[in-house]
């Protein structure tokens, strides 16, 4: 499957002091570096950011959102706008511990009938661990004057939930995580 991988980079970080997520590292790494390695030679990559800056480093193409202020929901819509594949898997700058193999449990899931391919964490969806079909964009777009929650996109559509084991979806959003994750 050939599919768009979409870092969603655009978090304020204000719990841990306006720090840029996506910076922090783990394992010596920075989160963004551990995730834009979940790509496979011939998927696209994009990050979406209102501080390109923090991120040019990296080399990869970098959006804005195409709707300001309108949270994941915005940069999802905003990362199926410039796909150019059908697939687009969108994943939370601040997921350190995601693998290739989760991507591909999640690929594994996305068939004719489905739209959306979402990992569960005790049941719980995770909208930003996510395969997204492209055309989503053409509705989800207009109902971003709604402000809607991805979760609440996510039941408008045929969605299939898989389960991901219990620690691959932390992520690192207040000092407690910085510390539990050992990220700095």
């Amino acid at each position: 499957m050939e599919l768009t991988l979409a870092v969603i980079a655009g978090g304020a970080g204000r719990r841990l002091g306006g720090r840029v997520k996506g910076l922090l590292e783990v394992e010596g790494r920075p989160i963004i570096e551990r995730l834009l390695a979940l790509a496979g030679p011939a998927d696209a990559v994009l990050i979406v950011t209102q501080t390109p800056e923090a991120f040019a480093r990296f080399g990869r193409p970098m959006v804005s959102d195409l709707v300001p202020d309108k949270g994941a929901p915005g940069g999802v819509v905003t990362a199926l706008f410039h796909a150019r594949t059908e697939w687009v898997f969108a994943v939370a700058s601040d997921m350190p511990l995601l693998e290739r193999g989760h991507l591909d449990a999640l690929a594994a899931s996305a068939t004719g009938g489905v739209d959306v391919v979402v990992a569960t964490r005790d049941g719980s969806l995770e909208p930003l661990c996510a395969l997204y079909r492209r055309s989503l964009v053409t509705s989800w777009r207009p109902a971003l004057d709604a402000n809607p929650s991805l979760r609440a996109l996510i039941a408008q559509v045929p969605h299939v939930r898989v389960p991901l084991p219990a620690g691959v979806l932390e992520s690192v959003n207040t000092p407690e995580d910085l510390l539990r994750l050992g990220a700095r």
